[in-house]
């Protein structure tokens, strides 16, 4: 395995670290609470606004890590078939793109609803927790995101300008 990047790091410590605590934290609260309703009857309240902020938690913070294997569900009839060629490369670099421009905009977004949401001092319905902190972690794993995407989009461009056929084939191919 050789040197990591600071990136890659920070990338793991919020995309694998803290959602996989997130993870354990959820299934913790969400037994604990049919347990209790099971044996005392009882219920705690603001279970949903718990889980509501970890899941968006754990889908924002998570999508850096998921890009790094490009592990994303996709349609890659066309990138499959292009692969071979430079053509591949360039349909990447595009896809790329375009995911970033995506991305940035909600980035701006979601940035403007955190600056909103301390404004008006926006808070959870049962539990009146201040959601901004929330936001913040979103605001991270996009940031992330995008981040993942460049140094791929750098990749793949660099790729397709110092293409060479030959090594582009797959391994069954060469064999």
């Amino acid at each position: 395995m050789g040197k990591q990047s600071v990136f890659d790091v920070i990338e793991q410590i919020f995309s694998l670290g803290i959602t996989g605590i997130l993870t354990a934290g959820i299934g913790v609260f969400i037994t604990v609470e049919v347990l209790s309703r099971l044996f005392l009857n009882y219920s705690f309240q603001g279970l949903v606004d718990l889980v509501e902020l970890y899941c968006a938690l754990l889908a924002f913070l998570s999508l850096a890590i998921v890009q790094a294997d490009r592990g994303h569900i996709t349609v890659d009839i066309l990138p499959l078939k292009l692969k071979p060629y430079r053509a591949g490369l360039i349909l990447d670099c595009v896809q790329l793109a375009m995911g970033i421009l995506i991305m940035a905009f909600l980035l701006v977004e979601v940035t403007w609803f955190l600056f909103e949401s301390i404004k008006i001092n926006n808070t959870t319905l049962t539990l009146f927790w201040p959601v901004w902190p929330f936001v913040g972690g979103m605001i991270v794993g996009i940031f992330l995101y995008i981040l993942r995407m460049v140094r791929q989009f750098k990749d793949s461009f660099s790729s397709a300008v110092a293409f060479d056929p030959k090594f582009r084939k797959s391994s069954s191919e060469r064999k």
